[in-house]
């Protein structure tokens, strides 16, 4: 069988053990018809606070026994103004006193024998169902004292898990706030942001394949909304893009600032009064948890201990009842096999002082039914009390913690608007430590493979003589009686890079091709850029300004036509190099040419200056 037991009323019921392998849904449905309590009403537990999953077999907790059942909870008795009447089986609740004054006042014969003796019977089957009742009230408190810890348990549970999401939650809201000054001042210049990034243009190399496919987007818009402009003009919009057109092509569906606006907003709303706040309603919540007088239930142990005490007296009256009927039961079997009528006065009189015995235990254990009654009643009314507190508190941790959800996803929806900002802010330094950094990978691409492949064509051709002039030699040396004198000359060197290195860097840009509409537009880039550089902090280092500077220098020279063809991609990476072989890596050391000069790269090469 199945046992589970509800803690509300303090009873156990009982299902089929085939149950077990349904899910816990399903044992739902079965509680729901025999108690008429809704399942989403219904709450299970397991000795430990563990509640049940709707979604796993029952089986897969171990409980549902007779000593550790399930623990069933009924919210809608529980949220009841009135606490529930006990499950109580009050049995036989006869009183015999009237049978034994009956009984008193028969003559002394055989047949008072044989009645004394049938109600001394009564008084022994009477007490021993009383007394197996009383067991099962207070096995039912007992159950009710587990059930209680179980739900404690849950509540511990349910206050650790949500304040372990609070210190998550509080720990980011913090680190949100050490930086939120610094969104603050880059949302109020976020406009010179804008008016900055529309002003630099996208060079024509980096579109590459993007360009004929928003080509062809435009396309098919404007000939489905009718319009009837060619592609050459298309394409002309295309290579006018600037910086801030390209972002907002990459998400047509959000406009920069609009989400400036939301994220300056939820910067206004997202303040350090609803961390305070949001602290202040978990504390009090906490506070309202940590109370030992509502936990504890005062004096259940010692209750307890003393209903056991009263079975433990229960059983020894039952054990004394059940002797008095044997031994009446006797003495009518010898009266009967006797048949002396001068026996019966004194039978009679030992008779009536056995069953005025009997009488006052029989009368002791129905005290001791009836303070075990009482004593269900009363633990029944204290937990509906706590149990009632205890969704309260539960009641308020769902509230929080919705809050806390809400304040949670307004925050992550924040911070993933504030990381656009922020790199839309960084966007032209990022642009323009990009480009200088594809220009000097091509520059070193270029030089390192022509240098590679100088390098091993050499040491082929050193390897090739080698292996050469040691083969001539052994030709003639290998057959001679003292080749034995000189072990080892026939080893030959390792073929040491002696092939040229595959190229590498290929997907990055090319600057060859620049359309005569950049050519127009560097000018007017080189301005904005310089304005950045003038608005970088100090604190960057001087390697990085004069990168900016050299990508100045590029666009003002291909706006003014200074740099034709195919000098053009290589005047940037000049200065760059200029200035390395003056003053040093950003990082390392330099390696020294053969005309003097120092090279970057980490190798000693035959490259010259520019």
């Amino acid at each position: 069988m199945l046992y589970v037991f509800l803690v509300d009323t303090g009873t156990m019921m009982t299902f089929d053990m085939n149950l077990a392998l349904e899910n816990v849904a399903v044992l739902k449905d079965v509680i729901h018809r025999a108690t008429r309590v809704p399942p989403e009403k219904q709450v299970l537990l397991i000795s430990g606070g563990e509640a049940l999953d709707p979604d796993l077999r029952v089986c897969q907790y171990s409980a549902g026994t007779d000593t550790n059942p399930i623990f069933l909870f009924s919210k809608s008795t529980i949220e009841g103004q009135d606490p529930p009447s006990p499950s109580i089986d009050f049995g036989s609740d006869s009183d015999l006193k009237e049978q034994v004054e009956g009984t008193l006042n028969m003559p002394a014969s055989y047949n008072t024998v044989v009645a004394r003796s049938q109600l001394a019977q009564q008084f022994h089957e009477h007490s021993r169902d009383q007394t197996r009742i009383c067991q099962q009230l207070v096995h039912d408190q007992h159950l009710q004292q587990q059930g209680w810890a179980a739900v404690v348990a849950n509540l511990e549970d349910i206050v650790s898990a949500f304040k372990n999401r609070f210190e998550n939650f509080e720990q980011n809201f913090n680190e949100f706030l050490k930086g939120r000054q610094e969104k603050v001042e880059i949302l109020e210049n976020f406009e010179e942001d804008l008016k900055l990034l529309s002003r630099i243009p996208v060079l024509p190399a980096l579109l590459g394949k993007a360009k004929e496919k928003v080509v062809e987007e435009k396309a098919d818009e404007d000939a489905e909304s009718g319009a009837e402009e060619k592609s050459e003009e298309k394409e002309r919009e295309y290579d006018d893009m600037s910086l801030l057109e390209w972002i907002s092509a990459k998400d047509a569906q959000n406009d920069v600032t609009e989400i400036a606006q939301l994220s300056f907003r939820g910067l206004q709303q997202m303040n350090d009064t609803i961390l305070t706040q949001l602290a202040a309603e978990v504390a009090a919540v906490c506070r309202e948890v940590d109370r030992p007088q509502m936990k504890e239930i005062k004096g259940l142990e010692e209750r307890l201990f003393g209903l056991e005490q009263l079975m433990h007296e229960a059983n020894k009256l039952v054990l004394e009842q059940s002797n008095f009927a044997q031994a009446l039961l006797q003495n009518q079997n010898r009266a009967g096999k006797v048949n002396d009528p001068s026996i019966f006065p004194d039978l009679c009189t030992s008779h009536r002082k056995n069953l005025m015995h009997m009488l006052k235990n029989h009368q002791r254990v129905q005290d001791i039914k009836r303070r075990c009654i009482k004593a269900k009643e009363e633990l029944s009314e204290n937990l509906h009390h706590r149990l009632k507190w205890i969704m309260y508190i539960e009641k308020k941790l769902y509230e929080l913690d919705n809050k806390l959800s809400m304040y949670h996803e307004s925050l992550r929806r924040l911070t993933g608007l504030l990381q656009v900002v922020d790199q839309i802010h960084r966007a032209p330094r990022v642009y323009v430590s990009a480009i200088t950094e594809v220009a000097r990978r091509n520059y070193f691409s270029q030089a390192f493979v022509e240098w590679a492949t100088a390098l091993s064509a050499e040491s082929l051709e050193v390897w090739e003589r080698e292996v050469g002039t040691r083969r001539k030699f052994l030709q003639q040396f290998s057959s001679h009686f003292l080749a034995s004198l000189f072990p080892g000359l026939d080893d030959l060197p390792p073929d040491f890079a002696t092939q040229p290195p595959d190229k590498f860097d290929d997907n990055l840009p090319k600057w060859e091709a620049y359309s005569m509409k950049e050519r127009k537009r560097a000018n007017g880039s080189a301005v904005s850029v310089l304005e950045m550089h003038k608005k970088t902090p100090k604190k960057s280092v001087p390697f990085y300004v004069f990168l900016i500077e050299c990508v100045c220098y590029y666009c003002f020279s291909v706006s003014r036509g200074y740099v034709s063809g195919a000098r053009r991609p290589h005047i940037c990476v000049c200065w760059l190099f200029k200035f390395w072989w003056y003053v040093g890596f950003p990082s390392g050391r330099c390696i020294p040419l053969e005309d003097g000069g120092s090279s970057p790269v980490a190798v000693q090469t035959t490259c010259k200056r520019v």
